[in-house]
Formats: C-alpha cells, sequence, structure tokens
C-alpha cells in the first residue's frame, strides 16, 4: 500500500509540499530569499525569475496556501528540477521533516488527487529525496 501524501486531504501533511517547512535558498545572484514552504518556493520562481507579488504574500506563513505565480517555463524539464532543488534544500534544514520522511522507510508514495503531471512526478522527487539526504 502507498503512503499518500496531500496536504488538504491531511495525509502525511508534514512531507507536503504545502506544509509550513522554511528554508533559505541563494539564487545565482547570490541574494538568500527566505521562503516559508517549497510550494511558496515553487510558485515565486517557476517563470524562471522571482514573482514579487507571489513572494511577498503575507499569507503564506500560515501553511497550507496555493497561490498561483507567474506561467511556469518547461523547457528542459526546468520546473523539475527546480522543484527536486527546492524539496531538497527544504528538507536538509528542517531536520524534523527529514527525520519523517527518512521514517517511511522504502514505502511508496502517491498524491492523489494532484494533476495528472504532479500524481507523477511528485512521489518520483519525494522518493529521491528521500534516497539521497
Amino acid at each position: 500500500m502507498r503512503l499518500n501524501v496531500h496536504f488538504g486531504k491531511g495525509h502525511n501533511k508534514v512531507l507536503s509540499n504545502l506544509y509550513p517547512r522554511p528554508f533559505n535558498l541563494t539564487g545565482k545572484s547570490g541574494k538568500t530569499l527566505k521562503f516559508e514552504s517549497v510550494e511558496h518556493a515553487y510558485q515565486s520562481l517557476k517563470g524562471g525569475t522571482l514573482d514579487e507579488v507571489v513572494f511577498k504574500n503575507p499569507r503564506w506563513k500560515s501553511g497550507g496556501l496555493v497561490a498561483r505565480g507567474k506561467s511556469t517555463k518547461t523547457e528542459g524539464n526546468w520546473n523539475l528540477k527546480l522543484m527536486k532543488r527546492l524539496m531538497k534544500e527544504s528538507f536538509k534544514q528542517n531536520p524534523k521533516a527529514l527525520a519523517a520522511l527518512k521514517a517511511t522507510g522504502t514505502k511508496e508514495f502517491s498524491h492523489i488527487p494532484a494533476s495528472k503531471y504532479w500524481a507523477k512526478e511528485f512521489p518520483i522527487v519525494l522518493s529521491d529525496v528521500r534516497r539521497n539526504l
């Protein structure tokens, strides 16, 4: 049986990208930004540049927020590479969340309901992060 991860459904919320797991990320410019969750970072950066309006939304601090940023840059799997980097940094900087991830052992993940793309890719990325951290 797969371990479903979905914030809105209350399934293993601590592993969800919407869970408040603050982390810092340093960009190519050398500027460090603080994000409240992986979703905060992804929506702020998915267009290829920082979306200031999305980034500065004060509601990110409450967790569970889904706010759409710019259209997603996808060429060369850019968005997937971004998600991998964000998830890795978030777990690396949040030891309790990483311990919860590691405690899942070798269980397979699912992400239902979700878009077809993230239902497939999120469990793969989460497993990869668990294996490599």
